[in-house]
């Protein structure tokens, strides 16, 4: 198609002047010739037959595409009145969910780093059973997910409940609705007070005792005097094979330690310092009895999750508009696929 330069034809044009007869006709044509047969053509005849057959197999591939990926949005401008379908549209659709596949990680590359499958380090098969009962003891968890899930819900629905409550009562926090409509929470900013004369020489005269180094190597330094990291111990003790565990350590304490996160710290080159991954930071704190409580940065933009579709959070109720899923490892995706499908 592109060496006759037919990719650069416009099909939806050719068919609004050519019967669709006539179409089907010349890619029957191309269906029962040899491509030695098509090649013998005229130049003219061959393009019109390649054109044919690459309108009529469109339409096929349209008739064919599955729509459950098409959500509210979408459909609008992927299905017509009559039924017909726009490519366009739906190839920007299914683009669209392929990067929400990528990011939440039900869609991995199995060659890539920061889309590679986020269960491939995890104990799988018989080794995760053997050490499962010893892991969830150790956590405090139980091992069936169903009721962490229902104690989740439980305390997201208390503490919607109570900040709902509290909402009228705070004069910097306050609900607004964006230009589609939709409710947005929006935080005042904090007065900005300067800083005392007596603070800025106690500054000046600290810093100029302190020498020029970087903050990991010191936490380095100081572990190589006293030791210190070593106290911190891996959760899976009998199972832990990780590599320089202190450099791991140490990022960790600079990241929350100076509230920065993880990202400025990973070295791709350094394998103690790409453990981290922001999309389960959340869960990992959980998972370990803390509390992560970040700054939001733009609460504007910030989406507001609930476990409880049918749930009433009154003044908070239309903020919340995003619901987790909780269906367990197994479960179709949108495209119709196992999570976790690998695109090499």
């Amino acid at each position: 198609m592109v060496a006759i330069g037919a990719s650069q034809l416009s099909i939806g044009r050719l068919s609004s002047k050519i019967p669709p007869i006539r179409f089907k006709t010349l890619s029957k044509t191309a269906f029962t010739l040899r491509a030695q047969a098509i090649a013998r053509m005229t130049t003219e005849r061959r393009t019109a037959t390649l054109v044919a057959w690459a309108y009529v197999m469109e339409a096929i591939a349209m008739d064919d595409a599955p729509l459950k990926i098409v959500d509210k949005k979408w459909a609008a401008w992927v299905s017509s009145e009559n039924g017909s379908i726009d490519r366009r549209a739906y190839t920007f659709c299914v683009l669209e969910k392929l990067l929400e596949g990528l990011r939440r990680r039900d869609l991995y590359v199995s060659s890539g780093e920061k889309w590679s499958n986020p269960r491939a380090k995890l104990l799988q098969g018989k080794a995760w059973e053997s050490a499962r009962t010893s892991v969830c003891r150790t956590l405090e968890l139980n091992s069936q997910p169903e009721p962490e899930l229902k104690v989740l819900q439980k305390q997201l629905n208390q503490a919607y409940s109570q900040t709902a409550l509290n909402l009228p009562n705070n004069s910097k926090v306050r609900i607004e609705k964006d230009k589609k409509g939709k409710e947005t929470l929006t935080i005042s900013n904090l007065d900005k007070l300067d800083d005392p004369e007596s603070y800025l020489k106690l500054k000046d005269k600290v810093e100029s005792l302190l020498p020029q180094v970087d903050l990991p190597e010191v936490l380095l330094e100081i572990n190589a005097k006293t030791g210190f990291m070593d106290e911190f111990t891996h959760l899976n003790e009998s199972f832990a094979k990780v590599k320089d565990l202190s450099i791991s350590i140490c990022a960790v304490l600079i990241a929350q330690g100076c509230n920065i996160g993880l990202s400025p710290l990973v070295r791709k080159r350094i394998p103690a310092l790409t453990r981290g991954n922001s999309d389960v930071v959340f869960g990992l704190f959980w998972l370990l009895g803390y509390q992560f409580s970040p700054r939001l940065a733009d609460a504007g933009s910030a989406r507001f999750w609930r476990l409880d579709s049918s749930a009433d959070y009154g003044l908070l109720d239309n903020l919340a508009r995003q619901t987790v899923k909780t269906e367990r490892h197994g479960s179709p995706n949108a495209f119709g696929l196992p999570p976790c499908v690998a695109c090499n």
